[in-house]
């Protein structure tokens, strides 16, 4: 997935949203797709 396909996802369930704390687990914990993004930057 790109950054701006999961820039627009994130938008849309933030909009939607009524627990932040799973929607930073799934983006920005350990194994949550923006931390993949950036670690994959590495390998490049």
């Amino acid at each position: 997935m790109d950054t701006k396909s999961l820039r627009n996802k994130a938008e849309k369930e933030l909009k939607s949203a009524r627990d932040l704390k799973e929607l930073f687990k799934q983006y920005l914990g350990k194994k949550g797709e923006l931390t993949q993004i950036l670690r994959s930057i590495k390998n490049l």
